[in-house]
């Protein structure tokens, strides 16, 4: 995230925040991988007392939110101007749903505790290294994402 803009994503609240990282991360794909993508950042939150905003916006943790990333700019847009786009984006309002289910009526995790996610078959030399040492084990698969935990 550049440092400028900075102000206009803490401006959003936990369950924007959480939507809009949903968005950038798993627009595509169903409920239950909307769901799962949302827990590992529940999860990161209990686990590391930090805020969702902190977690979410976390530098490197989730690429829509690099500056580099090709959806960076949307998602500053869509930040700008969230009760417009909340208002025509069926997808924002399908993750707004989502972060907010999630956020309010707390269930039973898809997840268990997986503190990660990747695309699966996406080249990532830190999870190769971190599953190859024995530091993460593979929890689940949901669609086109594989989820892991830390191993004691």
């Amino acid at each position: 995230m550049r440092t400028e803009d900075k102000v206009i994503f803490d401006a959003l609240s936990s369950f924007e925040a959480l939507a809009l990282t949903i968005y950038g991360e798993a627009r595509g794909e169903s409920h239950a991988g909307q769901i799962a993508v949302a827990y590992v950042i529940i999860n990161r939150s209990l686990k590391w007392r930090k805020s969702i905003k902190e977690i979410c916006y976390q530098k490197n943790q989730f690429s829509c939110f690099n500056s580099n990333d090709p959806q960076y700019e949307k998602l500053r847009l869509m930040a700008i101007n969230y009760n417009v786009y909340i208002g025509v984006s069926e997808k924002l309002r399908k993750c707004y749903d989502v972060a907010f289910m999630a956020l309010s009526a707390p269930f039973e995790s898809t997840v268990d505790d997986a503190l990660y996610y990747r695309v699966i078959d996406y080249p990532n030399k830190w999870f190769d290294s971190a599953i190859k040492s024995g530091k993460l084990e593979k929890v689940c698969t949901i669609e086109h994402h594989e989820f892991f935990r830390e191993v004691a």
